[in-house]
């Protein structure tokens, strides 16, 4: 019993640890990302990025760090210490959540954009979003002073919306934390590698635990993964170092790492199959998918060779999407995203996607129906018990939703958006987010693509030359602000907020401190990186720096009626949205009746987004991780496969030590000391 307290008493936050990391990491992430040079310096971004399938490499490093300090100084504590690491580690993500290339640098960036460049848009920004465009030049041209003054209006917008919208989707992933991770036990890969990786390192010396050969194990994963990826790094940074892989040139995609553009490496192939784009052999894809169960990986693959090779050769012999068979994998995708018949976007993202949480709330109306007994005081003892181990009560959830929901809508609505425009927004984002996170937790890629959620719009606004205000702000929060992982505010909290608590699941950390934690590490990173990253472009010129300064990333464009018209999808596409609906109806209860039946919405989600598999290549990754994993499984059980796992998660950890310490501020430095 004795021990017992002690454990639960020792099982606290180390402020002394998560403040300095809120304070001082946003300053130090934001000038290694500003100043960082190179072939594509996204994929050595600490925090989560496009180019990393928003796989954030720095807050892995950080738990790899901090599990080998902590246990070298304190051996024989490993259940202590995988419960504070879990605390540095909840700081360390949300902190990077709010101090990267992504967020705020393509996305702030894009906001004051307009007052220098896109002209035309300057008139929808409203006031407090950006200061006057004198003040707004002083950030690229550097050498001035900030006024602080004026930055007052941004600096509270740059706080407040992030900060909310945590609030809003902590709100609704508490609902479904106990169901989705304890109850389905879904993996979330994201979470999991960084928990696997500290229990490996802090687990006690004892022959009896298998600690040493998992140690052994892992060791070797790492080496293999560190020593992999330091040629690519070394070459992305010094061009003068071979590029013994030929990633960094075509065909190559320099872009995405390890994706290899059909299009140019096999023309012949490609000109006769038209679904062909790219394929990915990067091995930590691969190492991540294999964390995913059997039946996604399955699925993801699958319908990916049927809805994005065989249906649309089809379609091609019939006669459409004329043209296609020479043009880029880029183009090619997203013709078959957009154009009739199979208008894809309009299928996987607004019929499928939000059939996700949809059909899984209607399966699983027991447990919403628990939710809200407990909300209201009711439910039976065991109930109440397990509620006690949520973040909070259900009853102050609601009330922190419904806070969030309306601070969010005063936020819009004093920026120029309509009260229904917010309203339909917040819709949006709770039901596709919530799939999305679904999908995360699962086979952790995310959804990314910017013109899908425009259709949640139409019967509001139609496309039109002359836009309102409210149009303008509701169609751009549908684009980079909204849709995509990594560049997105909006939606990397739900998915975060989930791997955080799935590495506590893993070491046994309290929710609530997990939350509490990421409350006040939101609050803080997200005020110490805008406000640092005002000072650092008035000393410096972020017209002198690397980082994009021209128009690229001005996401009011968004709202432009051309592009409007045809997003998700050429009108009418309500028909593909609404069997992509149906089918992801099906797909959700047909397990429920044949346990044996192979396939998910889940993986046709990703297998239909043509950002996934045409830049991305991931369905070979899939692929390659299903064929491995049904090969140990097949041959030496389950066991066989957890005996991997170290392998599998130190590749992953070598990874992240070697693109986020070496590769990181390297990249920075580059800038500082041409090479």
């Amino acid at each position: 019993m004795g021990e017992k307290k002690t454990e639960v008493a020792e099982d606290k936050i180390p402020w002394l640890i998560i403040i300095p990391i809120a304070v001082l990491l946003p300053i130090v992430s934001n000038i290694i990302w500003t100043c960082q040079s190179g072939v594509y310096t996204a994929n050595f971004s600490l925090g989560p990025a496009q180019t990393s399938i928003a796989f954030s490499g720095g807050a892995f490093l950080a738990a790899f760090l901090a599990a080998e300090i902590a246990n070298y100084l304190k051996k024989g504590k490993g259940w202590l210490l995988s419960k504070k690491i879990t605390y540095v580690y909840a700081a360390v993500l949300t902190t990077l959540l709010y101090s990267n290339a992504h967020m705020p640098g393509w996305w702030w960036s894009g906001i004051n954009k307009p007052r220098l460049w896109v002209t035309e848009h300057d008139v929808f920004l409203p006031d407090w979003w950006m200061p006057p465009t004198e003040y707004v030049e002083q950030l690229y041209t550097g050498g001035a002073t900030p006024v602080w003054g004026v930055w007052i209006g941004p600096i509270i917008f740059a706080v407040t919306l992030p900060f909310f919208l945590r609030l809003f989707f902590l709100a609704l992933v508490n609902m479904v934390r106990r169901r989705w991770i304890v109850t389905e036990q879904l993996p979330y890969p994201y979470g999991y590698a960084p928990a696997l990786t500290v229990q490996t390192v802090t687990a006690p010396e004892s022959a009896e635990s298998g600690a040493p050969r998992k140690k052994a194990l892992f060791s070797y994963g790492f080496i293999a993964g560190f020593l992999f990826y330091l040629p690519f790094l070394l070459t992305s940074i010094f061009p003068f170092i071979p590029d013994i892989y030929g990633w960094l040139s075509s065909p190559w995609n320099p872009w995405t790492l390890g994706g290899l553009d059909l299009t140019v490496a096999a023309p012949a192939l490609t000109q006769t199959v038209i679904g062909l784009t790219y394929l990915n052999f990067n091995p930590v894809w691969w190492c991540l998918a294999l964390l995913a169960p059997l039946r996604f990986l399955f699925s993801f693959w699958f319908f990916w060779l049927v809805f994005g090779v065989v249906i649309p050769q089809i379609a091609y012999a019939m006669g459409y999407y004329s043209g296609i068979e020479v043009e880029g994998s880029w183009t090619r995708a997203d013709r078959i995203g957009r154009e009739a018949p199979l208008k894809l976007t309009a299928f996987g993202l607004m019929g499928v996607l939000p059939g996700i949480i949809i059909w899984w709330a209607i399966l699983n109306r027991d447990h919403i129906a628990t939710v809200f007994r407990l909300a209201m005081g009711k439910g039976s003892p065991e109930e109440k018990r397990w509620e006690q181990e949520e973040a909070l009560s259900f009853r102050l959830n609601f009330v922190l939703l419904m806070v969030s929901v309306i601070a969010l809508i005063a936020i819009f609505s004093v920026s120029g958006m309509e009260v229904i425009a917010g309203i339909t927004l917040l819709t949006a984002m709770a039901i596709n987010h919530l799939s999305n996170a679904r999908i995360h937790g699962v086979l952790g890629f995310p959804v990314e693509d910017p013109y899908y959620q425009q259709g949640w719009f139409k019967w509001l606004y139609p496309p039109v030359e002359t836009r309102s205000q409210s149009q303008v702000l509701a169609i751009s929060f549908c684009g980079w602000w909204n849709a995509d992982e990594g560049v997105a505010i909006q939606t990397m909290p739900g998915n975060e907020s989930l791997d955080l608590y799935k590495f506590g699941d893993v070491t046994g950390a309290r929710t609530r401190n997990i939350f509490i934690t990421t409350i006040v590490t939101t609050l803080i990173s997200a005020f110490v990186s805008i406000t640092s990253l005002i000072a650092w472009w008035h000393y410096w010129g972020a017209a002198k720096l690397p980082f994009p300064t021209t128009t690229e990333w001005e996401s009011m464009g968004m709202s432009a009626a051309e592009l409007y018209a045809t997003t998700p999808a050429a009108d009418p596409w309500w028909p593909q949205a609404l069997l992509g609906f149906i089918t992801s109806g099906i797909l959700t209860f047909l397990p429920t009746r044949f346990v044996w039946f192979p396939l998910d919405p889940l993986g046709l989600v990703l297998a239909t987004q043509h950002w996934t598999y045409s830049v991305s290549g991931l369905p070979m990754a899939a692929l390659g991780a299903w064929v491995i994993k049904s090969l140990v499984i097949r041959i030496g059980g389950a066991k066989a496969f957890s005996g991997i796992l170290p392998v599998v998660v130190g590749l992953i950890s070598g990874y992240a030590v070697c693109m986020m310490l070496i590769g990181a501020p390297a990249s920075a430095l580059r800038f500082i000391f041409p090479v």
